[in-house]
């Protein structure tokens, strides 16, 4: 079952790609390497321990090669939804995440020396 907001999102929401329409396209998410400070969507790694979450994007149909997974274009725009609606942040406003290493995911730790 889809939560209300990501209806309204798919209804009058923008690609985060192009601008264009989302209503008729699927949900196609992206994560993003952008630290976030809404709380909802975010995503994190339940592998590695991070003190922030991490910013999603919403793509229509056409910037996204099925066959291929890969992203037709740049992502500009990450999403938030507030009070159900949906809200647009410029990528280039948020600040990076470090990629998410093997050796973070093994339990290395992120923010150790060395």
């Amino acid at each position: 079952m889809i939560p209300d907001s990501f209806k309204q999102v798919m209804e009058e929401g923008e690609c985060c790609v192009c601008g264009g329409p989302l209503k008729g396209s699927h949900i196609n998410f992206v994560n993003l390497d952008k630290m976030v400070t809404w709380p909802f969507p975010a995503w994190g790694n339940i592998l590695v321990d991070e003190p922030w979450q991490r910013a999603v994007a919403i793509l229509c149909d056409n910037c996204v090669d099925e066959e291929k997974g890969v992203i037709k274009g740049e992502v500009k725009r990450a999403l938030e939804i507030r009070d159900g609606a949906p809200v647009y942040h410029d990528v280039d406003e948020l600040e990076d995440a470090p990629a998410i290493t093997q050796k973070m995911v093994d339990g290395g730790g992120m923010f150790e020396d060395g």
